[in-house]
């Protein structure tokens, strides 16, 4: 045996040794994580507490007291984005006259992803916005595109007053609330800001791997 074989095989044993010694030190009962802090609940401040978290992610905040002021929200945002085209979720927002509002686009039905791909803007309605965090909770199904909140590189999301959820701690009512058969949906995304990216040398970048702007709308009414 060669001395720098040897001197390899010490190292590897007096490593493992250490690796050894340091396990059986180590105590066995490990201490409970502290308990998470009670949740804040929905109140009258709900969507000024949001506006202030999604603020710092490059998200506005748009209030509508009504359908009209929302379609005229959803105008507004296409023509700052310069869009063409759009494509929205359904049933989900039929009745809210958003095509209407859009009239002057063309609207590009729910298809191959590379189709979607090339929209200009998307729409989706958040089944959840959680106030704690920012995100909103989107759950597929027919009539709901996954891809239309994904793909386009200009995204809205309009929030119902219902959707408000404190935090995350209450997800797996949600989830129940939308499976099927006591199945959990097929797919889920939870969307916090617009797609970013620090990878590349800690340089920010929007829209690497999906929107590069996120706009939310407030549907301040009840249902």
């Amino acid at each position: 045996m060669t001395a720098s074989v040897a001197a390899s095989k010490n190292a590897r044993a007096a490593m493992l040794a250490t690796l050894r010694k340091g396990l059986a030190d180590a105590p066995f009962v490990v201490p409970a994580p502290p308990a998470r802090p009670a949740s804040v609940p929905i109140g009258t401040d709900a969507w000024e507490r949001l506006a202030a978290v999604l603020e710092p992610l490059g998200e506005r905040l748009r209030m509508a007291g009504n359908r009209a002021e929302a379609c005229e929200h959803v105008a507004d945002i296409a023509r700052e984005r310069q869009a063409r085209t759009y494509t929205r979720w359904d049933t989900a927002l039929d009745g809210l006259g958003l095509d209407e509002a859009l009239s002057s686009l063309v609207r590009v039905a729910p298809g191959p992803c590379k189709d979607l791909g090339q929209v200009d803007l998307g729409l989706a309605l958040a089944h959840g916005a959680l106030v704690e965090s920012g995100s909103m909770v989107l759950v597929a199904a027919p009539g709901r595109h996954r891809a239309a909140s994904l793909l386009p590189p200009a995204s809205v999301i309009l929030v119902p007053k219902s959707a408000l959820l404190p935090d995350v701690s209450h997800m797996p009512a949600l989830l129940a609330r939308y499976g099927e058969d006591g199945r959990t949906p097929s797919c889920l995304n939870l969307v916090t800001g617009p797609s970013s990216t620090a990878d590349i040398e800690l340089v920010l970048v929007r829209g690497v791997h999906g929107p590069g702007t996120l706009d939310v709308i407030a549907l301040d009414w009840d249902d």
